[in-house]
């Protein structure tokens, strides 16, 4: 399977080499070595006030039209936290609203020191350079510069560096104009990155989505910029993988002729492969091209109905159920640590301070077995569905006591 995002960022990330530091950090505001991996804002804030500074040096783009990006990537992260499931208790507590991404986003003309989180492009004020990682290797940041323990509210910069000037990073592969090229798409997905550390993500080292540690990086190489420019931000798969409606819209092509695996096959592989057609008639029931030709489908799912189209026209379609669970791998996503010093939430028993509790889980992969793949030909077939982490499929059925990878 090949599609146009995933794939394609995992061979972004096999060229790239490491370039400058992009990422998250923190400074300031107490128990800084345990709480710096929350949320900067929980559900009893309801209004963030950010501010836009820009520094000449920084890009060839109006600042006017920095606010609608930066609108877009916290309105991807409003619909990505309403598709997910938070935790609603920590230890033994009563039912808590642990939900994020609830405020809204209100951007202030001056930035001034009660300003919630700043948006400074392409410049660092004296104090951020004596105290930030390698400034003239800092590519992207966000970085935490109070935090009050009571309210559980922080504040802090969220930092993009220059085209041009002695900020401008350093590095041989870094494009000579990222930001600027083109829709501006390296810089849209940067701050769609920046965003997610503001609510608790932090740096993927195993990925090759959204919070992979060197998704910044990989967006601006030379060799990468021009390759994203028809990515969109709000299609980006989910970094906390699969949500309940299975949500997914992606391509995926099939050069049936030049790989073998990309036709249907036998798991097993004591099974003899044949060059032409599977036996017992699965060809007929499927309906797919002839293995001399190359074929593109599409999967768009919305409502946990799946619709796939080939080549364009309709070709099959899955509904799941509400009884369809998601069965699969799951791993810490977002942590919150409380000292007795919140005032925020009520009945926490002591023990449960100064302890980092899990208040979202990311999907790594996971299943759906025993539901009907409906053809247009009019045919059914009982297959199983496995979805990775961006909710990408692999469908297979049982056939003449064989598993078959019909799609994969």
């Amino acid at each position: 399977m090949k599609n146009f995002f995933t794939k394609a960022l995992f061979s972004l990330l096999s060229l790239a080499s490491t370039l400058v530091y992009g990422g998250n950090g923190s400074s300031g505001g107490g128990y800084i070595t345990g709480n710096e991996v929350n949320p900067w804002f929980l559900h009893n804030t309801k209004t963030v006030s950010y501010c836009i500074e820009v520094a000449p040096e920084f890009s060839d783009i109006p600042k006017d039209k920095l606010a609608p990006m930066i609108e877009d990537a916290f309105a991807y992260w409003k619909k990505v936290f309403s598709l997910t499931e938070a935790y609603y208790s920590i230890g033994e507590s009563e039912k808590l609203d642990l939900r994020l991404g609830t405020q809204d986003f209100k951007q202030v003309v001056t930035c001034a020191d009660s300003t919630d989180l700043k948006f400074q492009f392409g410049f660092m004020t004296e104090e951020q350079k004596g105290s930030w990682p390698k400034p003239s290797q800092l590519l992207a940041g966000a970085f935490r510069t109070s935090y009050d323990e009571v309210n559980l509210k922080g504040e802090g910069v969220i930092y993009i560096a220059p085209e041009r000037g002695p900020l401008r990073p350093r590095a041989r592969k870094f494009h000579p104009k990222p930001w600027s090229f083109g829709s501006h798409n390296a810089l849209r997905l940067t701050l769609t990155h920046e965003i997610g550390h503001i609510f608790g993500l932090q740096d993927d080292h195993y990925s090759s989505g959204l919070m992979s540690a060197r998704f910044v990086q990989l967006l601006t190489a030379r060799e990468s910029v021009e390759s994203i420019e028809d990515w969109v931000v709000k299609s980006i798969a989910s970094p906390f993988g699969c949500n309940d409606n299975l949500e997914a819209e992606y391509y995926s092509i099939h050069d049936v002729a030049g790989d073998e695996e990309l036709r249907p096959h036998v798991s097993s592989t004591k099974a003899a492969k044949k060059s032409g057609r599977l036996s017992g008639g699965i060809d007929d029931i499927l309906g797919l091209p002839d293995y001399t030709e190359s074929y593109t489908l599409y999967f768009l799912t919305r409502d946990r109905e799946m619709k796939i189209s080939l080549n364009g026209q309709n070709y099959a379609r899955i509904v799941f159920s509400p009884q369809d669970f998601l069965m699969g791998v799951e791993e810490d996503a977002i942590q919150l640590l409380l000292t007795d010093q919140q005032k925020v939430f009520k009945g926490i028993d002591p023990d449960e301070y100064d302890v980092s509790h899990t208040i979202y889980d990311k999907y790594v992969s996971g299943q759906i077995w025993d539901v009907t793949l409906e053809l247009a030909n009019g045919k059914t077939l009982p297959v199983n569905v496995d979805f990775d982490q961006a909710c990408h499929v692999e469908i297979s059925t049982v056939y003449e006591g064989k598993l078959i990878h019909i799609i994969d």
